[in-house]
């Protein structure tokens, strides 16, 4: 059916069917003033209408090159082009005119369902596919898919509105205000299900005054007024109906307010959502997203109402979000959910693990070492036990040693007749025994009992060998002869060397000096013994074997004695020499600690 509308006026076109029961129009579009073109069922016609003729040029040449079914056509005046686009096929042909002669340029195969095409410029084009928004550039043929938010991935239909602003896009759901030169979306709108069954995806949508759009349906028509739906909504909002943990509903306020928390305890396993909307027009469906963070990805879409049920969350802070769509001005919701570990995965239960642990491995070690130091301790006590077990048995071979000496003086007395010296000596003697006798029981002795024990030997051996050698004894005024304590018997030896085998091998009074002072640093006792004998070369050559053997086994047990107690005690053994470096006597040094003995020398 043609309208002249300057001439008020019908024209009805009678289409051929090509043996076919009916045919069906699908597009027509205007070519110029007096041609058109027109696509149905079966082929595409080219209708010229000049004066009150009418003639009708079929294109069937073409058929075979163009999409069998449902043609829809886009005319570029300006390039002298026609594009001709299968509604369920595939295929994209071109063909060019030039007073109403065609002819055919090239094909493409797009391998996607092409609804519609619309021209940016000279040579780019939007194709509304089953798939979405595509670009195509008619000098490279080549075709880009355009990744825009809501249209991708379903069937999208161009209505045109207004060339300064855009088109309108007809979806499943939804219509769509697109800018064709941004890619922006300007406005959307969601068409409620009982829309959705009376408007056609393909049907024609017109602007009119007043932000009013007239859409086309298989009933008549109908006008979107956009001012009126967006009266009235400040009341509607998104709400949380109820909320069950473990199926069973939880208690307290069926509407949940922003930043209400809901919390779950380590043994609850799921938990259902319901929400949903409060509006006003019982045609409209708002349309909602719901996520949860912290678990869903990408928003899952709602329409009015609906729920969400969620099993086995992990432990953690969630927070469930709701959104409406674009069409309504809605506030989103949100609540927190809070999912409670297991008891052994709280702070408050590691925090008093951590303190376990450190507390266990506190007094693990503070028990080991209090082992280690039993250890010691036990080791300790049997090296000293040891040690004192030696030290007696070096006492006891060294009291034998003495004795037997002074008996042999008290014999060669007795055998020279002189029995006033033997009894004398043998006073000293019995006395002397007794000083040793208890000396030997302690492990050291206070200084002045050592003193007072080696002057009473030193009295009976000027006795024995009828005064050839003087003695003396020198104390240093800091030395307190009653505090400070040495092991006894340890001068004696090498006092008793230096009468033997130093003064009795010398021609001429001989003499013995004792002198005990305190080291530079306060550490030491320093014990002197010099004598103004033979000296040791000599006295080794004049010494008789048994003089040897009894010097060599006296010195090495006082020098074992004094070793054991310290390592830190020393025994030197030095030649004095005259001004012609001659040999005139003997100096020993006993080092010893003053710290080392019990009870303690200072």
């Amino acid at each position: 059916v043609i309208c002249n509308l300057l001439k008020n006026t019908v024209t009805v076109v009678q289409l051929p069917r090509n043996n076919t029961a009916w045919t069906s129009v699908n597009y027509c579009m205007k070519i110029n003033d007096t041609s058109f073109l027109t696509s149905t069922s079966n082929s595409i016609y080219n209708i010229v209408m000049k004066d009150e003729e009418i003639r009708i040029n079929s294109l069937a040449c073409f058929d075979s090159l163009i999409s069998p079914e449902n043609k829809s056509i886009l005319v570029d005046d300006k390039r002298r082009l026609i594009y001709v686009m299968g509604n369920y096929g595939s295929i994209l042909t071109t063909l060019s005119y030039e007073n109403n002669t065609f002819n055919f340029l090239w094909r493409k195969e797009l391998n996607r369902v092409v609804n519609s095409m619309e021209r940016i410029n000279d040579s780019l084009y939007w194709l509304s596919t089953s798939e979405g928004l595509f670009k195509f550039n008619s000098s490279t043929r080549e075709v880009k898919k355009e990744s825009i938010p809501f249209l991708t991935n379903e069937p999208v239909y161009f209505q045109r509105r207004d060339k300064t602003v855009g088109w309108w896009l007809v979806q499943r759901s939804y219509l769509t205000l697109f800018n064709p030169l941004t890619g922006a979306i300007e406005e959307r709108i969601f068409l409620s299900n009982k829309q959705s069954n009376q408007f056609s995806l393909s049907a024609a949508c017109i602007p009119l005054p007043g932000n009013k759009l007239l859409l086309g349906s298989s009933d008549g028509v109908a006008m979107v007024d956009f001012d009126m739906r967006n009266k009235d909504r400040s009341a509607e909002r998104i709400i949380i109906r109820n909320v069950f943990i473990n199926d069973i509903k939880r208690p307290g306020n069926t509407l949940f307010d922003e930043g209400d928390t809901v919390k779950m305890e380590p043994s609850d396993k799921t938990i259902t959502l319901e929400f949903g909307t409060i509006h006003y027009q019982d045609d409209f469906d708002i349309e909602l997203q719901y996520k949860l963070e912290g678990y869903d990805k990408d928003w899952i879409t709602s329409v009015n109402e609906g729920s969400v049920r969620y099993t086995n969350l992990s432990p953690g802070v969630y927070q469930f979000l709701i959104r409406s769509a674009a069409n309504s001005p809605m506030d989103p919701r949100a609540i927190k959910l809070i999912i409670k570990g297991p008891f052994w995965k709280t702070v408050w239960f590691i925090l008093w693990m951590l303190l376990v642990s450190a507390l266990l491995i506190f007094w693990l070690l503070k028990y080991r070492g209090k082992q280690i130091r039993k250890e010691a301790e036990l080791k300790s006590n049997y090296e000293n036990k040891m040690l004192h077990l030696e030290m007696q048995n070096l006492r006891s071979q060294m009291n034998p040693h003495f004795i037997f000496n002074s008996l042999n003086s008290i014999n060669s007395f007795i055998v020279e007749n002189k029995t006033h010296l033997a009894s004398d000596y043998l006073t000293k003697f019995s006395k002397l025994i007794r000083l040793i006798l208890d000396n030997s029981r302690n492990e050291v002795i206070s200084l002045d009992r050592e003193l007072e024990t080696l002057q009473l030997y030193l009295l009976m051996e000027t006795l024995r060998f009828d005064q050839k050698f003087g003695f003396e004894i020198t104390v240093d005024e800091r030395l307190d002869r009653d505090v400070v304590r040495i092991p006894p018997m340890i001068i004696q030896p090498y006092v008793e060397n230096a009468i033997w085998h130093g003064l009795m091998q010398k021609n001429g009074q001989g003499k013995v000096t004792i002198g005990l002072q305190k080291s530079a640093d306060n550490q030491f006792l320093l014990i002197t013994i010099c004598d103004n004998g033979v000296g040791r070369e000599r006295a080794a050559k004049l010494s008789s074997k048994s003089g040897s053997t009894n010097k060599s086994f006296g010195m090495e047990i006082t020098r074992s004695r004094i070793s054991k107690f310290d390592p830190a005690n020393s025994v030197e053994i030095s030649d004095l020499k005259d001004e012609h470096g001659n040999a005139c006597g003997t100096r020993v040094q006993l080092a010893l600690s003053l710290n080392q003995f019990p009870g303690g020398i200072l």
